[in-house]
């Protein structure tokens, strides 16, 4: 990841730059600048992943400098000594990801800075996670239903895309459906290898299996997968790793068989 420090105060800039090239610069390029002009310039001609902008230049304000930029993709963190209301007004506006305080530390630089890089790291996740579900969406009939027996005997045929996630209890399974819930006579177990098989579910503890086409964000800290509705549910440790593993490991080849399977 590429990060920008705008800094013009030559002490502070320099701890930052020591800091961050400390911490990251096996992994990330970091670059400095001093002016607005020059902080323009970088980020209009090149993709930046991070900016550290102290709040007010001797050229001008960090917001003269955004201003400037139509596409902000970047996760921006503002360095200030007084945070007045109207500059954390403007700061929202813009997004902000995070304030620091002067006189910095390293500790809270870090930290702020290891936010923005997983927060990117989740973004990039679900907009590689959301390229290959609007390719499995054209490809892949989504009127494709299975049946299943429900608890009272009756079988019942469901559209795959309506299936949210089961959650297992022992014998029996509960399947919750956008609009309504029913309980299956088998374990979990039954289900597992044709829905992830065949239908892209991911399997996050021993008792849940979800339905990726519902996924809307992952927060690996939490654990927690985000539903498109507002709903949570919550991985175990070993499912959140390999769920997390899951989303980095897609590479052209994965794609291809997802497809090929679609």
């Amino acid at each position: 990841m590429k990060i920008l420090i705008i800094e013009d105060d030559a002490k502070s800039a320099k701890f930052i730059e020591d800091t961050l090239n400390k911490q990251y610069s096996y992994d990330h390029c970091i670059n400095h600048v001093s002016t607005v002009e020059q902080a323009v310039s970088i980020l209009l001609e090149n993709k930046v992943d991070i900016v550290l902008f102290k709040l007010n230049l001797k050229s001008g304000s960090c917001f003269d400098i955004l201003d400037k930029i139509p596409e902000k993709s970047f996760k921006s963190i503002f360095i200030t000594d007084n945070l007045k209301e109207d500059e954390v007004i403007n700061a929202v506006k813009y997004a902000a990801h995070d304030f620091l305080h002067n006189p910095l530390n390293s500790d809270a630089l870090i930290k702020s800075v290891d936010a923005a890089i997983e927060k990117i790291t989740e973004e990039l996740e679900l907009q590689k996670m959301g390229v290959i579900l609007s390719l499995r969406e054209k490809n892949k009939n989504t009127q494709e239903s299975i049946h299943l027996q429900l608890l009272n005997g009756i079988t019942k045929k469901i559209p795959v895309f309506e299936i949210m996630y089961l959650e297992g209890d022992g014998a029996v399974t509960y399947l919750h459906l956008i609009k309504e819930k029913h309980t299956l006579p088998k374990n979990i177990g039954c289900f597992k290898d044709f829905l992830i098989e065949d239908f892209g579910f991911r399997s996050i503890s021993k008792s849940i299996l979800f339905n990726i086409k519902h996924l809307k964000s992952y927060n690996h800290q939490k654990l927690e997968i985000n539903l498109k509705n507002g709903l949570k549910l919550t991985a175990s440790r070993r499912g959140g790793k390999e769920f997390k593993e899951f989303l980095n490991n897609f590479q052209a080849d994965d794609l291809v068989n997802v497809l090929s399977r679609s």
